[in-house]
């Protein structure tokens, strides 16, 4: 009995690809639209199911209004990004570093935000690529020299303990050499 199974032609993928990447634009620039055109308070109440925003929230966009001379739309993509990336809480210190590095880097507009809140994840994941990288040398590397050490000095059961303690040297060396 042939069961009647349906190949997807690469032209039918491709189409699945260009509607599904036509419907992430189109997403995108709805989301660029409500940002550029409501309020941060309307915006919050609208992600939070209509609630006004707390005495601290408003602080927040106080502060950011003021200290920091931002318009609208980039405090609107600075607070949706930071409940983004911050399961949803606001965090001063944290929305205000981040403002600190958008305002030195001149950011205007909701898709200059955008712009460089990609770059720099495209950064971390080139890093955190480089890292995972270097740790898998590092572990051929000290699997073969602890093998040589532990076979010369008959130490099998301390292996792994020692091989942790070198691997955690090495990264906090990495890493401040990456500061």
């Amino acid at each position: 009995m042939e069961e009647n199974v349906k190949t997807t032609k690469p032209e039918d993928a491709n189409a699945e690809k260009n509607e599904q990447d036509s419907n992430q634009k189109a997403q995108k620039e709805i989301l660029i639209y409500q940002l550029k055109q409501i309020s941060v308070e309307q915006m919050l109440r609208d992600l939070s199911g209509g609630l006004n925003p707390s005495k601290s929230e408003q602080e927040i966009i106080d502060k950011l209004r003021e200290i920091e001379d931002f318009p609208e739309e980039v405090i609107n993509t600075l607070i949706y990004y930071v409940l983004l990336v911050n399961d949803h809480k606001l965090s001063q210190p944290f929305i205000m570093k981040i403002a600190t590095d958008w305002r030195r880097k001149g950011i205007k507009t909701v898709e200059e935000a955008m712009e460089l809140v990609k770059k720099r994840k495209r950064e971390r994941e080139e890093r955190a690529l480089l890292n995972n990288s270097i740790t898998l040398r590092l572990d051929d590397d000290l699997n073969t020299k602890l093998g040589e050490i532990s076979e010369w000095l008959d130490i099998k059961e301390n292996e792994e303990v020692i091989k942790s303690c070198i691997k955690k040297v090495y990264l906090e060396l990495m890493d401040i050499n990456q500061r």
